[in-house]
């Protein structure tokens, strides 16, 4: 078994337990149902839509993979 380690406003852990416990769930369970139902369906499973920021992120995590890749081959 994995762990994920998730950093989150402390506000908003405090309201999604609350709504989860509502709805019989932990956090972990929700998180878990999350990544079942992602990969179950191939996409995330709500609308989401890029915009500059998330395309920023994406695109440094991209280029950060291929330098540590590059970096391994050049050892």
């Amino acid at each position: 078994m994995a762990n994920i380690i998730l950093n989150v406003d402390d506000e908003l852990k405090k309201e999604c337990e609350l709504l989860f416990n509502n709805l019989g769930l932990d956090i972990n369970e929700a998180v878990i149902l999350f990544l079942e139902t992602t990969v179950k369906n191939s996409d995330i499973p709500f609308p989401y839509k890029l915009n500059d920021n998330n395309l920023s992120k994406i695109s440094d995590a991209v280029i950060k993979k291929y330098i540590d890749a590059y970096k391994e081959l050049a050892k």
